[in-house]
């Protein structure tokens, strides 16, 4: 199973600047007093959903080795039925089975691994390896121009996220969102988990 070429690998293992593990590492230390107990884990049952925060949560349980992660991570393996689909968005093929939500993906991804550290299965790595395909298949190839090789869907349809690059209108406001805009430049998930992946495929299809 190739996931990755030896250049987008090559690409995947360059390291995050110091001040976004930092940054990481505030947002991790801050939601340990939002993750329940287990002695109270049954009377506050988490808000299950697919947006950034529990996407985030669920990267955040698995890595402590909490198995309450499996419950953030289900609505995103229903997101799998789409799988190997592509489709068309702004005149760019997508897999179907990313939804637009790379860098949600990406924390999915890294959640499974942790998750399949703890319990290994046959099943959970074909899921790693299907996300982890959707998250290479987005990777701009043109680094020298916007976005610069960022793997990121051109899909604009999510109105919760500011623009990366707006569109500004002739009195300078905010006219629509720039087709493949939606990315957090400062942190790259979606470059963490193609790496993390690869390298976790690798061992785990000894395994198999």
């Amino acid at each position: 199973m190739k996931l990755l070429s030896k250049g987008l690998l090559a690409l995947a293992l360059l390291s995050q600047p110091l001040w976004a593990q930092e940054e990481e590492a505030a947002w991790k230390l801050r939601l340990r007093t939002l993750v329940p107990t287990a002695s109270v884990a049954s009377a506050a049952a988490p808000q299950i959903g697919t947006n950034f925060a529990n996407a985030f949560m669920a990267y955040a349980l698995a890595e402590s080795k909490s198995l309450q992660a499996q419950q953030r991570i289900s609505p995103y393996l229903e997101w799998l039925k789409d799988y190997p689909e592509i489709r068309e968005v702004h005149g760019q093929r997508e897999p179907a089975w990313i939804r637009g939500e790379a860098e949600q993906v990406a924390l999915i991804t890294l959640a499974l691994i942790e998750l399949d550290r703890l319990q290994p299965e046959a099943r959970r790595r074909e899921q790693i390896a299907q996300f982890a395909q959707g998250l290479a298949l987005l990777r701009h190839a043109d680094t020298r121009s916007y976005p610069f090789g960022a793997h990121t869907s051109f899909d604009g349809a999510r109105v919760d996220n500011p623009p990366y690059a707006p569109i500004l209108d002739r009195t300078g406001n905010v006219e629509s969102k720039a087709p493949g805009a939606l990315w957090r430049p400062e942190c790259s998930y979606q470059v963490k988990a193609l790496a993390s992946a690869s390298d976790y495929l690798e061992i785990g299809r000894a395994h198999v």
